[in-house]
């Protein structure tokens, strides 16, 4: 895993971070209580609209039908100009309940998505299990797509944009899996005769 304020890889169970001394335990002291979170949208900030919201989760059901494996969430938050957002998401994927404490290292494929609304900042940050698979450069990408609607102030928009290149890059992803791990597929004979066709 990697690091919310600094980025430098540590173990899961570190206490702090070797590289910069984030403390997750400290943080929680400063933080508060976690704030009760829906495991597709939470609105939080309260800039959302029903029609916008209900398309955001008609969006992260058809994305968690593409992979089923996966789960996404969105959410759109306040917070004070000191607290780093990295920092603030890493706190809700590990304290604020979107997934289970049997969802831990490898079994943890979330993709978190928070806007802060104050700076008009988004965050991507993903479980422990896609952390192997995408690098931060496509995270950086992925949060560039939602840029110039950011700077129109549309939330809603932000996270569709965000959503629709998270999928470009997962389906990338996917595809190249077979090869990383040297996969092949194998040819089966077909038990149609050569000369018979489809027509598709």
């Amino acid at each position: 895993m990697r690091c919310p304020v600094c980025q430098q890889s540590l173990h899961e169970v570190s206490p702090a971070c070797p590289h910069c001394s984030f403390d997750l335990t400290i943080a929680v002291q400063h933080l508060g209580m976690v704030p009760r979170l829906q495991p597709d949208v939470t609105d939080l900030a309260g800039v959302l609209t029903p029609g916008q919201t209900s398309l955001l989760q008609e969006m992260i059901r058809e994305k968690e039908r593409r992979f089923p494996q996966l789960q996404f969430a969105c959410v759109t938050l306040q917070i004070p100009p000191q607290v780093p957002l990295r920092a603030y998401t890493f706190w809700l994927l590990n304290r604020g309940s979107l997934v289970s404490a049997m969802e831990k290292g490898g079994d943890c494929r979330i993709v978190l998505f928070t806007l802060e609304m104050n700076q008009m900042q988004l965050c991507c940050m993903l479980g422990y299990g896609l952390e192997p698979f995408v690098n931060q450069t496509t995270l950086e990408q992925i949060v560039q797509s939602a840029q110039p609607l950011l700077a129109r102030g549309d939330a809603a928009g932000a996270f569709q944009a965000c959503l629709e290149h998270v999928d470009l890059h997962l389906t990338a992803i996917s595809r190249a899996i077979p090869a990383i791990y040297g996969l092949h597929e194998e040819k089966v004979a077909s038990p149609l005769s050569t000369e018979a066709e489809f027509a598709y």
